[in-house]
């Protein structure tokens, strides 16, 4: 009878206990943000919101749309069809209309409809645009007309051709609509061939309307342009006569939006550099930036306060016109803040609960303020709120199915770095995890280096294979740095990875894994590395320093300096790095080149790569495996169907493999079994 009753006993607790890991537990299906919203907009009278976004339904299908929400109600209104790509979406100054641009196989399509009844009526068909914009009056819209004369190839004979730069260039063109009649009219383009209007992801606008409809202020590159962001400046058209003013005098400049009177220009612009600066004036990612007012002309000029980070985007205007609505790095968070017109002034606005947002935009009547919002433990969705009086409703409810997160635990971790200086990064620990117990632990280097680790949702991977949540589910702690040369902690901390992009941020790393084993946190006998990008870099150059880690992971790095900047389509960052050329200062990519160092590698390494990467070219990957190979290290190199940022399938399974190899080199205890979600 004692054994019966023990033998029952057993298989409750058992039970119980299984339940318990299954309810902590976090799969690579989970781990994918299947909603990704592209844009927010808020209707003129802050009644509906326009989202354009893309749904992956499975690894191999996708659908992008756009709908209109009701705030109050959270309504869905009006939604465009799942078997059309619907791209882009905007607001007609009244409210009534909305453009739509659909993506077909030949195609772009323009559309116009009535903001809550999906009734389209055709415009226009283009080979390829972007950008769309209602001007104030509602009768013309403005966009972007995009040219390609592909390469300049000379054949030489059948087999050997001479290829010259890529005469690619994006010029600005209007509609004049009329809603009544349904009749268009285009004209332009506005600008020649000789510049290119355009703006970089994550840089602000490209154009803006002049209140009184007459002009566009817009930022433009020569066309063929080496250097992207280091020649933007910015001019403004008359859509009725074509007049240029190109405002040269204020220097490198983007972001460009109308004050509500029309008679200034605000812009973001570069602060110049003075002799024996690190960084080139022109370089506006790791230079200071400013926002700047100036007349139409550009010859009389004054800048605004600054924010604490000195790297602020303009969003929009206050009400009244007499401050300008910014959004900035702050620390681990985002922030907003309003940078007045009258006086030198910077004021926060405090927007708890919302540690993280994307795409915030204010409405054309400077009312109301759309956003994506979340943190550690609230999953993306859409919010909408006053912009005086800071409080978000949530609209979409994309992820009410969800599961909860496992109950793992998030917190900031300061510690001091080998030079004295103050450091601070993200701490989560497993579910159950109680004071005092050592566990493995997860060491993960962000990419950029100009960007960070934040307090967005630990759930999903966002264009990476990795998922905090699925990490610290198998019972790993999980530990995110942000080293020298990290965004949001100033312009100083910005820079100190000038000429250093190895041995510094190495050592911020490897004190703050001595400081979570000195806190008893970190097994050292357990650590595992990981890195994307510059962070996949940062791994291949730690394993060449250390043999602590028991397992590595790169991850879309650059592991031989020189030549990705012989290679790459884009040199200029790390020409910004190091001062120029490689020729200028060779010993020093040299010393920073993982590449050269691989001699002293020991740590079992599983690097993954895009093989359509276009940022790191996938013959980076190669480099490092086959000099590791010659090591006889033990190795994988696996390659996936994806570009620099993975796609949901590259996601899914480069997720797993990352599992395998952690579970295959850092011993679990208690081991966590799991079963694959999917397979490649």
């Amino acid at each position: 009878m004692k054994r019966k009753c023990f033998l029952i006993g057993l298989f409750f607790l058992l039970y119980s206990q299984t339940q318990v890991l299954h309810a902590q537990s976090w799969t690579p299906d989970l781990s994918i943000d299947r909603k990704i919203v592209d844009k927010i907009q808020v209707s003129p009278d802050g009644s509906k919101t326009l989202v354009t976004y893309t749904n992956w339904l499975n690894p191999s299908q996708l659908e992008k749309r756009c709908a209109v929400i009701e705030n109050r109600s959270q309504k869905i209104l009006m939604t465009t069809p799942a078997d059309q790509k619907c791209e882009e979406a905007a607001w007609s100054p009244d409210g009534e209309w909305i453009s739509l641009l659909f993506d077909t196989p030949r195609l772009k399509v323009l559309y116009i409809t009535k903001s809550e009844i999906y009734d389209p009526i055709e415009v226009g068909k283009f080979p390829e645009v972007s950008d769309f914009q209602w001007s104030p009056n509602g009768k013309k819209i403005a966009f972007l007309r995009h040219f390609s004369n592909g390469p300049e190839v000379l054949e030489k004979s059948k087999d050997v051709f001479v290829v010259g730069s890529v005469k690619s260039y994006s010029s600005l063109m209007t509609i004049d609509i009329d809603t009544a009649s349904k009749k268009v009219f285009i004209s332009g383009p506005f600008t020649p061939e000789t510049i290119s209007v355009m703006s970089f992801e994550g840089m602000g606008r490209t154009y803006a309307w002049s209140p009184d409809n007459t002009h566009i202020v817009f930022t433009y590159v020569p066309t063929g342009n080496k250097n992207g962001y280091k020649e933007f400046q910015i001019a403004t058209v008359n859509v009725q006569t074509g007049h240029i003013q190109y405002l040269k005098d204020i220097g490198i400049a983007f972001d460009p939006i109308y004050t509500l009177d029309g008679t200034s220009l605000a812009y973001v612009t570069g602060e110049q550099a003075k002799v024996g600066d690190r960084f080139e004036a022109n370089d506006l990612v790791l230079n200071k930036r400013s926002v700047c007012l100036s007349d139409l002309k550009g010859s009389e000029v004054r800048c605004l306060a600054d924010t604490p980070n000195m790297s602020p985007k303009i969003m929009g205007w206050n009400q009244k016109g007499s401050a300008l609505t910014v959004q900035d790095l702050d620390k681990t968070k985002t922030g907003l803040y309003f940078l007045s017109l009258n006086e030198k002034k910077c004021t926060q606005i405090p927007t708890p609960p919302m540690d993280i947002m994307f795409w915030p935009a204010t409405n054309t009547s400077n009312t109301f303020l759309g956003f994506l919002g979340e943190n550690f433990y609230t999953p993306p969705e859409v919010y909408v709120t006053p912009l005086d009086d800071f409080k978000p409703l949530q609209i979409t409810h994309f992820y009410k199915d969800l599961p909860n997160l496992p109950q793992i635990k998030a917190k900031i971790h300061s510690w001091t770095s080998f030079d004295g200086r103050k450091m601070e990064g993200i701490l989560v620990t497993p579910p159950g995890y109680k004071e005092g117990q050592r566990v493995p632990l997860v060491v993960a280097l962000h990419g950029g280096p100009v960007q960070r680790w934040d307090q967005r949702f630990m759930g999903f991977s966002r264009g990476i294979p990795l998922s905090i949540a699925l990490l610290a589910s198998q019972g790993f702690a999980f530990f995110a740095p942000n080293f020298s040369g990290s965004d949001g902690y100033g312009l100083e901390f910005r820079q100190l990875n000038y000429k250093d992009w190895g041995p510094g941020p190495f050592q911020d790393v490897m004190t703050g894994v001595d400081s979570l084993i000195k806190e008893g946190i970190a097994d050292p006998e357990r650590l595992a590395l990981w890195g994307w990008s510059y962070g996949g870099y940062l791994t291949a150059w730690t394993i060449t320093q250390t043999t602590r880690f028991k397992a590595a992971i790169v991850g879309a790095g650059i592991t031989d300096l020189i030549s990705d900047i012989g290679t790459a389509p884009v040199t200029t960052i790390l020409q910004s790095y190091f001062g120029g050329e490689y020729w200028k200062d060779y010993q020093t990519i040299l010393r920073d080149s993982p590449i050269m160092h691989v001699e002293k590698v020991q740590t079992p390494t599983l690097i993954q790569h895009g093989e359509l990467d276009q940022t790191v070219l996938p013959s980076q990957a190669q480099e490092f495996f086959h000099a590791l190979k010659a090591r006889k290290i033990p190795l994988k190199l696996q390659l996936y169907k994806s570009d620099h940022a993975f796609n949901m399938p590259a996601s899914l399974a480069g997720m797993e493999d990352l599992l395998d190899w952690l579970h295959t080199y850092i011993d679990l205890t208690p081991h966590v079994s799991r079963k694959k979600s999917f397979t490649k």
